[in-house]
């Protein structure tokens, strides 16, 4: 035999894939596609790698990571973040694994960002509108506010988020009076993306701060209504009330409006009395504040002569007053006979009458009317005559007794 012919090697590998196509599509979705491989050697699978952010002309820093091994030509992945993202594939036989394909790049950007539409203030709000971003893979939108902030040095513009959702306007408090600053930007499955511009609005008021009712007292049918100051520029309060035993009133209703931190209202029928107070300042109200409760069990009448102003007087001419209504002329009818029909057999009865030029008189009678057309005795002190109020508005509890003639105490007509 003669010596043996120099060595001669030959690799036997299939050829490696190649990608034809490698698309971002939206929501995070990126889809790679790469030719079949066709040899002797039977191609079994095809490992796709993925590395985010790579250095093409330096591979070893990038960090490759199978994310499909299979016999299928193509795969969708899903990316979180906003970047360059490279692909390489090879695949595998009975004699091993092909060279890698050249590696593709891609990019998936961030959604564009919103723009503002609107910023105006009034009564101590703003109200903020901007576009949609007509893009599927918004999930959100972030506003955010800085109040005072320097538009030429944004680093001393602290931006506070206000609003994060799936809305296009908000409406906000305004922090002072002066310069507010907005701007927005909007989420998806890859990331944020860039502020919209700084759009600036200037707030002319604030709205005041939520009062706190301290204190409900009652004395006899008065009720006072108690609550705190709020600090600020021409603070005002409304006060208002609800009856729970009143038709009318099942909605609150306004009781006192102006500067004063406490006011006293005249309870015109028995049951449970709620006020809620708040402040306000040209045009911008506060919330309100938490309900007090101020449960009545009588009252002395609903009367539609008699007022507030009036009370110290009766207390004063009947001090141990718990007085029933029976007749009211406006109601039950002027007539001499509809008065003795609600008001005949009845002792004591105290008569409030007003006239024509405003002057309002009181008489009390000790004993019972019936109808009797004669004078009728009484004792001393226990029938008077009283002018409550004189046309000028002044306002006396001074009884005037007939003394002389006490047989002729009432005339009972």
């Amino acid at each position: 035999w003669s010596s043996y012919s120099s060595t001669t090697d030959v690799e036997v590998i299939p050829d490696a894939p190649r990608i034809n196509c490698c698309d971002a599509t939206c929501g995070g979705k990126i889809i790679v596609g790469w030719t079949p491989v066709v040899c002797d050697a039977k191609v079994s699978a095809y490992s796709l790698e993925i590395a985010v952010d790579g250095d093409e002309e330096k591979k070893e820093n990038a960090n490759f990571v199978e994310i499909y091994n299979g016999d299928q030509t193509t795969h969708t992945t899903f990316v979180k973040h906003v970047g360059v993202y490279k692909f390489r594939v090879r695949c595998n036989s009975e004699v091993g694994w092909s060279s890698y394909s050249s590696t593709t790049d891609v990019e998936v950007i961030s959604p564009n960002a919103p723009l503002i539409k609107s910023c105006e203030a009034a009564g101590g709000k703003i109200t903020v509108v901007w576009t949609p971003v007509v893009d599927p893979r918004v999930s959100a939108y972030s506003l955010e506010m800085a109040a005072n902030g320097a538009e030429e040095k944004k680093e001393n513009a602290h931006f506070v988020e206000i609003y994060n959702g799936d809305q296009t306007t908000h409406t906000t408090v305004a922090k002072n009076v002066g310069i507010h600053k907005f701007r927005v930007r909007c989420n998806s499955e890859v990331g944020w993306s860039s502020y919209s511009s700084t759009a600036d609005v200037e707030a002319t008021s604030v709205i005041p701060a939520v009062t706190r009712i301290t204190k409900c007292t009652t004395a006899k049918e008065i009720i006072k209504v108690e609550w705190t100051r709020v600090e600020g520029h021409s603070v005002n309060y409304v006060l208002d009330m609800k009856n729970d035993k009143s038709i009318s009133n099942a909605q609150f209703l306004e009781v006192y409006r102006g500067p004063d931190h406490a006011f006293s209202f005249s309870a015109d029928m028995p049951g449970n009395h709620s006020f809620r107070v708040r402040a306000y300042n040209d045009g911008a109200y506060s919330e309100y504040s938490s309900l007090c409760l101020v449960p009545m069990e009588s009252v002395l009448f609903t009367s539609t002569i008699l007022g507030v102003r009036h009370r110290a007087a009766i207390n004063t001419l009947l001090p141990n007053n718990n007085i029933t209504l029976l007749f009211r002329a406006s109601r039950d009818g002027y007539e001499a006979q509809k008065f003795h029909q609600f008001c005949d057999n009845v002792a004591p009865l105290w008569v409030v009458y007003k006239s024509t030029n405003n002057f309002i008189a009181t008489a009390y009678a000790s004993v019972a009317f019936t109808s009797s057309d004669s004078y009728k005795p009484a004792a001393s002190g226990s029938c008077w005559l009283n002018n409550l109020e004189n046309s000028s508005g002044t306002i006396s509890s001074s009884k005037y007794f007939n003394t002389n003639h006490l047989e002729k105490s009432l005339y009972d007509n």
